[in-house]
C-alpha cells in the first residue's frame, strides 16, 4: 500500500506532469512550469533555504534546495525500516550497534529522489580490535562493520530558442532545440573505506553523452581529497560553476575556445585557511568523452593546477543584502598531444549556432595555457572576468599565440546576492527571497539583468582561425531555485578567418530541475 501510495503521488507531482506531457510537447514545458511553481508557492511559503545533501568530502557540490516548508510537510514521503536490535531473555539491549539492513527512500518535491541503504554487521573495525579510540569524523579509516550506499537522483532540462541576423558570410540558422536532458545520482558509499561519488548521463543536442563519473576520497592529510573520473578540469570560474548557476546561457567565447571541457583525470586539492582560499592539482586525458564545448584538441594530457583567495571575505548567508567579497584567482595547462592534433573553436556564445572562429587542427604536439579570473559582489551586484593566454608550439617550430578576455557585470532587482561555494571557489546557486506567487501576496521571484562583453583571437601566425568581439545582454527571471526562465540579446563581429561579417541574435532558454 505504501508503494502504490508513493507511485500516485510521483505521477500527480509536477515531476509526473513534466514527464508526462513534456515529451513530444517541449513548446508546451513553460506553461506546466508555471503551474507548477504556482502548486507549491500556493502553500503560503516565502522562503527556501539551501540544504546539501550530506557527504563525506567537501569537494562534492550538489546544490540543492529544500521546497517550501509547507510543501515538504505536504508531499514528502518516506519509507524506511531499521532492523530491531537484539535482546536478551530480561529484555536489556545486547548489542549498541544496530545489526542488519536499514534503508530509507524518500522523494522530497524539487530535491529529488533519495535512497540508502546500509548494513551493520558485528565486525569491529581495526582500531576497535586494538582497543584504539574511533578517528575524527574528517580522517579517512577501515570500514568492516559497516557497508553503505545512498543516492540523491535529479533531473535537469532545459529548452534554448534563437533567432539570428547576419551578415558578409556568415549564415545563422535560426531554431528551437532541447539543450540539455541529464539525470544525476549522487551520493556516498562505505565499501572498507567511505568515498563520495557522481554521475551524471545526459542529452546534448545531436548526442548522448557521459557528463560526469566520479568518486572521491574523504580529506586526506597533506594532499586533501583524491578525485578520479570525469568531471570539470580546474580551470575557468565559469567552466567550473555549474551551467545551471551562469549569468547568462553559454560561457564567454574565450573559455569555449581556450578551457578545457570535462575530461578524465585525477586530482588533488583542497580549501585552506578556514575555506578563504583552494588549491587543486590534477592529470587529465582530453579527446575520450564528447564535451559540450572547450578545448576541442583530441588524444591528449594535461597537467592543470588551480589557486583561488577570497581577498575581501564578507559572506553572510542570512543576509545576502550584506555580502561583500573579492575572488581571485590563477590556473594553468600543460598539454601534450600524442597524435599532433591542437585544435580551439568556439560558438557565438549561442548553443544553436555553429562554430564561427576555428583554428581547424593544428599539427603540434605540446601546447600551454594560464588563466586569470576576477570577481567581486557587493549585495545584488557583480562584476566578474577572465583572461585566458594559450601558446602553442607547432611541429615545424613556430610559436602560435591564441588570447582572450571577457568582463561582464549583473545586478539582482529584487534584492538577491549571488552565492558563492569557499569549499571550492566557484559560484553557486541562487535561491529567491520570494518565490513566484500569483497568490498570496502577488510575489514575482527574482529578476537579474547584466551585460558581457567578450573577445577572442584565434589568429596567429599561418594559422586563421578568426576573431570575434561579442557584446550581450541579458535578463533572468528566477521563478523558483529549481526554474528559470532566460533572456540573452547580443550583437557583435567575426573577421580573420573562415567567416567575416556581423551578427545579432536574440535568444530564450527554460530551464528546470528536480
Amino acid at each position: 500500500m505504501k508503494l502504490l501510495f508513493l507511485l500516485r503521488l510521483v505521477r500527480q507531482s509536477p515531476l509526473g506532469l513534466v514527464r508526462k506531457q513534456f515529451i513530444g510537447h517541449p513548446i508546451a514545458l513553460f506553461v506546466l512550469l508555471l503551474l507548477a511553481v504556482a502548486r507549491i508557492s500556493a502553500t503560503g511559503a516565502e522562503k527556501s533555504s539551501l540544504l546539501d545533501t550530506p557527504t563525506p568530502t567537501a569537494e562534492q557540490s550538489i546544490d540543492t534546495e529544500p521546497p517550501p516548508k509547507d510543501f515538504s510537510q505536504k508531499y514528502q514521503v518516506r519509507v524506511s525500516t531499521n532492523a530491531p536490535p537484539a535482546v536478551d531473555s530480561s529484555g536489556n539491549v545486547t548489542n549498541a550497534r544496530p545489526e542488519g539492513i536499514h534503508w530509507d527512500l524518500s522523494w522530497g518535491g524539487w530535491n529529488g529522489l533519495y535512497m540508502s541503504v546500509t548494513r551493520y554487521s558485528r565486525l569491529k573495525t581495526p582500531r576497535e580490535l586494538l582497543g584504539l579510540p574511533p578517528l575524527s569524523s574528517n580522517m579517512n579509516g577501515l570500514h568492516f562493520e559497516q557497508l553503505k550506499m545512498s543516492a540523491k537522483i535529479t533531473a535537469t532540462l532545459e529548452l534554448d530558442g534563437a533567432a539570428y541576423a547576419t551578415g558578409g558570410n556568415l549564415d545563422l540558422a535560426n531554431g528551437i532545440e532541447l539543450r540539455r536532458a541529464r539525470l544525476k545520482a549522487a551520493g556516498d558509499c562505505i565499501v572498507i573505506l567511505p568515498v563520495s561519488y557522481e554521475i551524471e548521463l545526459g542529452y546534448i543536442p545531436n548526442k548522448f553523452n557521459l557528463n560526469k563519473a566520479w568518486i572521491s576520497t574523504e580529506h586526506i592529510d597533506y594532499i586533501g581529497y583524491v578525485k578520479a573520473g570525469v568531471f570539470a578540469p580546474p580551470m575557468g570560474l565559469d567552466m567550473l560553476t555549474s551551467s545551471r548557476d551562469l549569468t547568462f546561457m553559454e560561457p564567454a567565447s574565450v573559455l569555449q575556445a581556450l578551457a578545457p571541457g570535462n575530461a578524465a583525470g585525477i586530482q588533488i586539492g583542497q580549501p585552506f585557511l578556514h575555506q578563504r582560499g583552494t588549491w587543486e592539482l590534477g592529470i587529465f586525458g582530453g579527446g575520450i568523452i564528447a564535451t559540450e564545448y572547450g578545448n576541442a584538441s583530441q588524444d591528449f594530457g594535461n597537467l592543470m593546477g588551480r589557486f583561488t583567495f577570497l581577498v575581501i571575505d564578507h559572506i553572510d548567508p542570512e543576509n545576502p543584502g550584506d555580502n561583500r567579497y573579492l575572488h581571485v584567482g590563477m590556473s594553468g595547462s600543460a598539454q601534450y598531444s600524442a597524435s599532433s592534433a591542437v585544435q580551439f573553436r568556439s560558438r557565438p556564445e549561442s548553443y544553436v549556432a555553429t562554430h564561427v572562429i576555428d583554428t581547424g587542427v593544428i599539427d603540434a604536439k605540446t601546447a600551454g595555457t594560464l588563466a586569470a579570473e576576477l570577481a567581486y559582489v557587493n549585495g545584488p551586484f557583480t562584476v566578474q572576468g577572465e583572461f585566458l593566454d594559450s601558446r602553442v608550439r607547432e611541429n615545424d617550430g613556430e610559436a602560435l599565440n591564441f588570447w582572450g578576455f571577457y568582463g561582464a557585470a549583473s545586478w539582482y532587482l529584487t534584492g538577491e546576492s549571488r552565492p558563492y561555494n569557499p569549499a571550492e571557489g566557484y559560484f553557486k546557486r541562487l535561491v529567491p527571497l520570494r518565490n513566484f506567487n500569483f497568490g498570496k501576496g502577488g510575489a514575482w521571484g527574482a529578476f537579474e539583468v547584466g551585460g558581457r562583453f567578450s573577445y577572442t583571437d584565434l589568429n596567429s601566425g599561418d594559422i586563421h582561425g578568426g576573431s570575434m568581439g561579442l557584446a550581450m545582454g541579458e535578463v533572468n527571471w528566477y521563478l523558483h531555485s529549481h526554474v528559470r526562465w532566460m533572456f540573452d540579446a547580443g550583437a557583435g563581429h567575426v573577421t580573420g578567418g573562415k567567416f567575416d561579417g556581423r551578427l545579432a541574435l536574440f535568444q530564450t532558454r527554460i530551464g528546470v530541475d528536480f
